[in-house]
């Protein structure tokens, strides 16, 4: 090869190739190519580790929301909340019946025969 000025040469981070001057977002840093190599600096991070540059968005049966969405889970609302669903805690409502050995309605509002 031939020799090129250092504000030429690019840097490889996880097989890809960025050039001069280019930044890179990393968990809780800021990477700028300098020269053929990374100078890195703090960025600011939560306790998890995540600098906030990440996609804000939860998923749920191949389906992607975007943060503040809110679901509809039996009888419980979930909200997205950064990556993570958070669900109110009360309880749904139910009731079973017996009506005569041996046909049950269980909780959950389906039926079963069993003698017991």
């Amino acid at each position: 090869g031939s020799c090129v000025e250092r504000n030429q040469c690019t840097c490889l981070l996880e097989g890809e190739e960025y050039s001069h001057g280019e930044v890179v977002h990393k968990p809780c840093s800021k990477c700028e190519c300098l020269e053929g190599k990374f100078s890195c600096t703090p960025a600011p991070c939560d306790l998890l580790g995540s600098s906030g540059l990440e996609r804000k968005e939860c998923h749920y049966r191949n389906t992607t929301y975007p943060e503040g969405s809110v679901i509809t889970q039996q009888c419980r609302s979930c909200t997205c909340d950064g990556q993570d669903w958070v669900c109110d805690k009360d309880n749904c409502p139910a009731s079973c019946f017996v009506s005569g050995d041996p046909h049950h309605k269980t909780f959950d509002g389906k039926f079963v025969d069993f003698q017991g």
